[in-house]
């Protein structure tokens, strides 16, 4: 997985059909990660992983479709 690997401070994942989003992403990537763009997808709900304790950086959410 890409995200052990690296320490990414922006994810864009717009326009993927997304029905959800991996929950082991909050655990890896919520050190690091500033901006997560997710907009256009089929998200049905907001996934419990965006909780704030595990991404402590975070300054920009777009889940908008």
């Amino acid at each position: 997985k890409f995200w052990e690997v690296v320490d990414l401070t922006r994810l864009d994942v717009s326009h993927n059909l997304l029905t959800a989003l991996p929950e082991e992403l909050g655990p890896q990537l919520g050190r690091s990660l500033r901006v997560l763009l997710a907009r256009h997808n089929q998200l049905a709900a907001l996934p419990l992983m965006l909780h704030q304790e595990h991404f402590p950086a975070l300054t920009q959410l777009d889940l908008s479709s």
